[in-house]
């Protein structure tokens, strides 16, 4: 429904097919897979699901000059791409899906509410993005509701508001009660 909505309000992009882009099929390059894992900063914790960490899978993965660290490369862009493409086996999609919430302080001492996945999940998520680059581009360009400042919340409000007072046929309000409300 989503998509659906987009293109009509975008007609001059055009969109993906949702049942090619997110079928079987999906795999995810290597290189990209090592570009990512090479990327990613010395993480501070393991991974509060699963325990993992990203330093191991780089050391794993090594220089990719020897049989068993491109196997490994391989066998890890198997599994991104397995991920990327929902083919795992059911037992484990809760593991992947799982968040683990914590609160950080902020500046002033406030808590910061924090939701972390599974690292297999969001390293999933990166390469895919990556693969798929150019057509997110050509998706979203000039398409931008992201806010700076120590408003934001109020700022989207305001412009949120704004938009459905000019523009009143978007506004579409869909309640889901059996969700939105402990009691039902």
């Amino acid at each position: 429904a989503y998509m659906d909505k987009l293109s009509t309000r975008q007609p001059h992009v055009n969109m993906p097919n949702l049942a090619t882009a997110a079928s079987k099929e999906l795999v995810i390059d290597a290189e990209i897979v090592e570009k990512v894992i090479r990327e990613t900063g010395k993480c501070i914790s393991n991974c509060p699901i699963t325990s993992n960490r990203y330093e191991v899978l780089k050391m794993m993965m090594g220089q990719c000059d020897t049989p068993h660290e491109e196997e490994f490369r391989s066998q890890l862009t198997s599994f991104l791409s397995a991920i990327a493409a929902n083919n795992v086996p059911t037992v484990i999609i809760p593991l992947l899906a799982d968040t683990q919430g914590l609160c950080i302080p902020k500046r002033d001492g406030k808590p910061r509410p924090l939701g972390l996945r599974e690292c297999f999940t969001n390293l999933s998520v990166k390469c895919t993005l990556r693969h798929l680059r150019k057509q997110t581009i050509e998706l979203f360009n000039g398409i931008n509701y992201a806010l700076a400042g120590s408003n934001k919340m109020g700022e989207l409000i305001a412009l949120s508001n704004h938009h459905l007072r000019t523009n009143p046929e978007h506004d579409n309000i869909f309640v889901d009660l059996p969700n939105a409300f402990n009691e039902c």
